[in-house]
């Protein structure tokens, strides 16, 4: 999984940087909601990846032009550059990070993001394989008691890891944040829709991240 695997806890906080995003292949547009939509939620689509996923109607997606237009994006990339470097890539066609979003609020101090990143594998790839590949992974990353299991979605199978990880955010500081992963293979790509939020937030949110990552959908 090379780097791609940097991208599953990439998103503490998220922000963009650059000035073309809107050119490029990760812009986002909202979609209409079809039938079955959760409540709640609102429809994004980002047409150059061709996959589209509802979202909680108070997050926001981020582009190259959020840092400019919001102060309190700005204050969290400077407070975690190392993310923030890592976030101008999505300004790059090439980048395997393909959406961000953050909740426009925070609870206890602490913001819930989702990111989307992409891998290309074999197409023979199997759910089983996928699985295997994935818990060692984490297992590189360190990711603290991950708990992966095979789930049935409407388009097709997902494998979920549910873990936690220990980041660096200042100097001798550090932050644990939930990741809840859903792994899902299309073709000969799997896309990685990765929430993550703090440990004490994610029993409330466990089944919006879930509802959430059930509508996601390629090339509908």
């Amino acid at each position: 999984m090379r780097r791609q695997a940097l991208f599953l806890v990439l998103a503490l906080v998220v922000a963009g940087c650059g000035s073309d995003a809107s050119k490029t292949s990760t812009h986002a547009i909202l979609a209409p909601s079809p039938p079955g939509t959760p409540p709640g939620m609102v429809v994004h689509r980002v047409p150059g990846q061709g996959f589209s996923i509802a979202l909680p109607r108070r997050w926001r997606v981020i582009d190259a032009s959020s840092l400019a237009e919001d102060p309190r994006l700005k204050k969290l990339a400077v407070e975690n550059p190392q993310f923030a470097n890592d976030v101008r890539e999505l300004a790059h066609p090439g980048s395997p990070l393909k959406l961000l979003a953050v909740d426009r609020y925070a609870a206890g101090g602490f913001r819930t993001t989702m990111n989307i990143t992409t891998q290309q594998v074999s197409p023979g790839m199997t759910t089983d394989t996928l699985k295997d590949e994935l818990g060692k992974t984490l297992s590189l990353r360190h990711a603290i008691e991950p708990v992966l299991i095979e789930l049935a979605f409407p388009n097709g199978p997902a494998v979920r890891a549910t873990f936690e990880i220990r980041l660096p955010i200042r100097q001798l500081q550090t932050v644990i944040t939930t990741d809840d992963l859903f792994a899902i293979k299309r073709g000969s790509t799997v896309y990685y829709v990765t929430y993550v939020t703090s440990p004490k937030l994610e029993p409330g949110l466990e089944q919006t991240f879930t509802d959430s990552a059930r509508t996601f959908r390629v090339g509908d």
